[in-house]
């Protein structure tokens, strides 16, 4: 007989099965209590299931009765709104325009809604979300007067964490130094520090929320920069490059937007061959690998492989930096592998046809 003995609370499962005899640790923890059911005979299990069935029964009358009364004080708080008391609907005023007071106090309301006090955003020092500061009941305090701040130290660390005292924090909300040094907190992290709970905020940087910011290194990356550190490979991307005006005009290459819109089409490639292209621990990746024409900078790569191979140990902590494929990148410039895989469209009623859409332009009226 299968059923679902959690919705029973400890006392109502013993008190459902008063012939058997719970041991010690069976009535220490509810998880131990349902395994202990578990191994019970089919008699047991009948009255528990009995027991189960009364008190959905009992709940499911109780939640009908009262969504009905919500339901008719809601009816009752309608009628004395319109009907104000009278036995019919006053609908003298009911096309009249509307008075400068009351015009004045919407226009007040809309104000206060929309005013830039309203509008604040903030950005949390324990769970680093940024938030509206009015409606999710942001205050400054001292961080020496934070609740339970030990919740706050993470169990496991990391070389790039930035802590005060041992917690992780937004560093960046922080105002003040020393004892005069103050945290910006939100309303949800300030009641779960508050409370008697033993865990940190679900949402904190210390419960294994910290995923760091992008270094500069991984930020200035382009995507041609990316394939040549990258561990696992694409199919085959082809770009297409635009006007950024669309005109009728012939089109001047000097004018081509160097930015990626629209549609990237992909292709498998022959995995053997790939598998055979990749394999090793030799960084940075050949020049040849690439499909399409960006500019390669060699002392970014060189950079970026620096700081994955300090920092992100679990994937590059074992590759190994070849200065001579370094050298061979090109210094802000194309590689020639690159511009022989460029492909021009003379025709230009092709560009047009292939960036045409259903929407109009608003060139086009």
């Amino acid at each position: 007989m299968e059923f679902n003995a959690s919705v029973l609370t400890k006392e109502e499962i013993i008190r459902a099965l008063p012939g058997i005899a719970f041991t010690r640790e069976a009535k220490r923890t509810r998880a131990a209590l349902l395994d202990f059911v578990q191994m019970l005979g089919p008699l047991q299990k009948t009255q528990l299931a009995e027991a189960i069935d009364q008190k959905t029964q009992c709940h499911g009358e109780k939640r009908k009765r009262k969504n009905i009364t919500n339901k008719l004080c809601w009816v009752d708080q309608r009628l004395e709104v319109e009907f104000n008391g009278h036995s019919e609907p006053d609908i003298s005023e009911c096309f009249q325009v509307a008075t400068p007071e009351v015009l004045k106090a919407c226009i007040q309301a809309f104000r206060e809604v929309t005013s830039n006090h309203a509008l604040e955003l903030g950005v949390c020092t324990v769970c680093a979300r940024e938030l509206l500061v009015q409606e999710n009941g942001f205050q400054r305090v001292p961080l020496r007067n934070i609740p339970n701040l030990h919740h706050l130290v993470p169990k496991a660390t990391h070389p790039m964490h930035e802590t005060i005292n041992g917690h992780l924090l937004v560093l960046d909300t922080i105002q003040g130094e020393g004892d005069n040094a103050t945290a910006h907190i939100c309303e949800q992290c300030w009641k779960s520090l508050s409370s008697t709970s033993n865990h940190p905020p679900k949402l904190s940087l210390a419960n294994q929320m910290w995923i760091g910011s992008i270094p500069w290194q991984l930020q200035a990356l382009t995507f041609s920069k990316q394939l040549l550190i990258a561990f696992v490979y694409p199919g085959v991307f082809v770009f297409k490059l635009y006007p950024r005006r669309r005109t009728k005009q012939p089109f001047d290459p000097d004018t081509l937007q160097r930015g990626m819109k629209g549609n990237v089409s992909s292709y498998e490639m022959n995995i053997p061959e790939l598998s055979e292209m990749i394999e090793g621990n030799l960084m940075p990746r050949p020049p040849q690998i690439l499909g399409s024409m960006f500019r390669v900078r060699r002392s970014m790569v060189f950079e970026a492989l620096q700081w994955l191979k300090r920092y992100n140990t679990k994937y590059y902590g074992t590759i190994d930096i070849d200065s001579y494929r370094i050298a061979a990148l090109p210094n802000n410039d194309v590689p020639v592998e690159i511009n022989m895989t460029i492909r021009r469209e003379e025709d230009e009623h092709v560009t047009h046809n292939e960036s045409a859409g259903y929407v109009p332009s608003n060139e086009e009226g």
